[in-house]
């Protein structure tokens, strides 16, 4: 652009006053035009392109957390230490409970602990990687997903506790502290784990909903499913035919 063919032109500029000024149209003026709508245009574009990515990171840590949480801990230690299926023994919950009754404390913690982390480490990566909370809500309900209807195990998994506990863990402390002082309250009132387990989580819900607002949707759903996969339970509970300790 050669700015001598227009000595006489001005450019409207707005000024920090937000009033409309005129400014010679010189070569200063034309470069510095240029070079902002440049900067704007770059920036637009490394958004765009940066959402592609982060849609794409979200969906790759979803499905990790299911296939995570499909790994049935209480199905493998029974393996390995041949003892009963606990599908096929005691309540048929392949969870830490069970494993308590069928194979002892040992292999009861270490199901506990495999469980607990199946729903953590999901939450813990997505939160190094900078996903929102709700994002990482949703990926802590793919790994509880994961558990309750395992794709290894022909989809036939746990009822969740454990691998909720650790989801809440990563998502909020404070609010998984709270579920495990009121599960803990409730089983030494009634020395039945279904029933601490039914109370604990949607006790918590309103805690969550305001410590962390943006989890609660994903987290009610959760509460949700772990209350249906419960239904057995309350149906001998009405019967009075609950396992106790």
């Amino acid at each position: 652009i050669q700015t001598q063919a227009l000595p006489n032109a001005a450019l409207p500029v707005i000024g920090a006053d937000q009033r409309i000024h005129f400014q010679p149209f010189d070569e200063n003026c034309i470069h510095a035009t240029l070079s902002h709508g440049t900067t704007t245009s770059s920036r637009a574009v490394r958004l765009r392109s940066s959402l592609p990515r982060m849609d794409a990171m979200f969906w790759q840590l979803t499905l990790l957390a299911y296939l995570t949480g499909s790994l049935s801990f209480a199905i493998l230690l029974s393996r390995l230490a041949g003892v009963p299926d606990p599908r096929a023994s005691g309540s048929g919950n392949p969870g830490a409970t069970n494993m308590l009754r069928l194979a002892g404390k040992r292999l009861a913690i270490s199901t506990l602990f495999g469980d607990l982390l199946k729903g953590l480490l999901p939450v813990l990566l997505a939160a190094a990687l900078g996903l929102p909370v709700e994002q990482q809500a949703w990926i802590a309900l793919a790994a509880v997903l994961g558990h309750l209807y395992p794709l290894y195990f022909r989809f036939r998994g746990g009822k969740g506790v454990a691998t909720a506990a650790g989801a809440l863990l990563g998502l909020h402390p404070p609010t998984a502290l709270l579920a495990l002082v009121i599960w803990l309250a409730v089983f030494k009132l009634t020395r039945t784990s279904s029933i601490a387990a039914l109370v604990a989580l949607p006790l918590c819900l309103p805690f969550l909903a305001w410590q962390q607002p943006a989890a609660l949707w994903p987290m009610a759903l959760l509460a949700g499913l772990i209350v249906w996969r419960h239904r057995n339970n309350l149906r001998d509970l009405l019967a009075g035919t609950e396992r106790h300790f």
